[in-house]
């Protein structure tokens, strides 16, 4: 997730309407992802199929949960056989 901090001055409530018209300036980009390493989804996508199916393991989960963990394997398998081809 990527946060954005703008800042914005306001000289009085009868300039805030000009104000909104005003350019934003950014001021600090913070997000958590740009730590963490690039890795290619070819070596991703297996171990994330590995953890939702250990997640389906889990016999507590209710049936909804179930059939959502059920399309995100398919969805992993999809992605999977797709790169496989190309």
């Amino acid at each position: 997730m990527v946060h954005l901090v703008f800042t914005s001055v306001l000289s009085n409530s009868v300039d805030a309407f000009t104000d909104l018209a005003s350019p934003i300036t950014v001021t600090e980009m913070i997000s958590s992802y740009l730590d963490r390493p690039i890795l290619p989804l070819a070596l991703t996508l297996p171990m994330l199929l590995q953890n939702v199916e250990a997640e389906l393991a889990n016999e507590k989960l209710d049936v909804a949960e179930k059939q959502r963990l059920h399309q995100r394997c398919e969805l992993i398998r999809r992605l999977l056989a797709s790169s496989r081809i190309t």
